[in-house]
């Protein structure tokens, strides 16, 4: 039997707008407990507001004996705090919108920033995945010692394509690319898909060693841009009759196809579940029993194609 892939938690994954307990207060061990319990080799940690807090107050000595923390990502918008989002500010990132409810669950901008580089010092590796976006030459989002760019057509009107990222790699301004299996789909704000052909996009990427991660996104419950069949791909995922051979399947398929090393972490949130019909309203609040039941037919899934 061959060797089977890495597959790990996003922190995002446990996301929902009914449990507000779990962005401003989890700490990182609860998150971590949760992921090995399910089944899961390792989490993604993102600075949301209860996480960040407890990363803060850690010496790097402690954070450092918590090895299932592998990657980082930058999962706050570098213009909102708590103030401006309970004042209904507008986002810079989504011209026309106001700023979102949900940010009130992640960390404001520079303690998000300070927790990722406190994890940088407690590991020797720690990879922060981040976007292509920048302000006067800057990068909002932060600077990190080993950077992974994701693709965002929508929100960034990312026109990046596989030539693109390449050049980007080669340059050293990033050290390599996560495909995010939504995202890479996404139209810009012109319409355009630049990773449409995913087929030749993602073979391409995987030839030249550029991808380090595989962003298993299905289901996305909020902000969807484009016509990306995710919520077929969640119902695919799980039950008695998973479908492997559906567009999800095949792109997983093909990253082990080139190297069984790349990890896959899952971004599947409850609401994404519940939309589908695949979590009960019954208990769509509770992190236990249904929800990691899901969770380990999606990492079976994973772990079969």
């Amino acid at each position: 039997m061959g060797k089977e892939a890495e597959v790990r938690l996003s922190y995002n994954s446990l996301i929902h707008p009914g449990r507000p307990d779990i962005t401003l207060l989890w700490p990182n061990k609860r998150f971590i407990s949760w992921a090995r319990e399910t089944g899961y080799q390792g989490v993604e940690f993102l600075p949301l507001r209860g996480a960040a807090r407890d990363i803060l107050k850690m010496p790097v000595q402690i954070i450092s004996s918590l090895p299932e923390i592998k990657t980082g990502h930058v999962f706050y918008n570098p213009y909102a705090t708590l103030w401006s989002v309970v004042k209904r500010e507008p986002d810079p990132l989504r011209p026309g919108t106001k700023l979102a409810l949900y940010n009130i669950g992640m960390a404001d901008p520079e303690v998000g920033k300070k927790a990722l580089h406190r994890l940088e010092e407690a590991f020797a590796t720690f990879p922060v995945v981040t976007y292509p976006y920048t302000q006067n030459g800057l990068r909002p989002y932060g600077e990190y010692r080993e950077l992974w760019l994701q693709t965002h057509p929508a929100v960034f009107n990312d026109t990046s394509d596989t030539a693109y990222l390449i050049r980007l790699i080669k340059r050293g301004e990033y050290d390599g690319v996560v495909w995010d299996t939504f995202h890479a789909l996404e139209e810009t704000q012109w319409g355009s898909r630049p990773l449409a052909n995913w087929r030749t996009d993602l073979a391409r990427l995987l030839e030249v060693g550029a991808i380090r991660e595989i962003h298993v996104q299905a289901a996305r419950a909020t902000e969807k841009y484009g016509k990306v069949p995710d919520l077929e791909w969640a119902k695919d995922l799980t039950g008695t009759n998973p479908n492997y051979n559906n567009e999800l399947g095949q792109m997983i398929k093909l990253v082990k196809s080139f190297d069984v090393d790349i990890p896959f972490v899952v971004e599947i949130s409850p609401q994404g579940l519940f939309n589908t019909g695949i979590l009960k309203p019954s208990t769509i609040l509770r992190t236990t029993g249904d929800l990691q039941n899901i969770h380990r037919e999606i990492i079976d899934y994973i772990k079969r194609v």
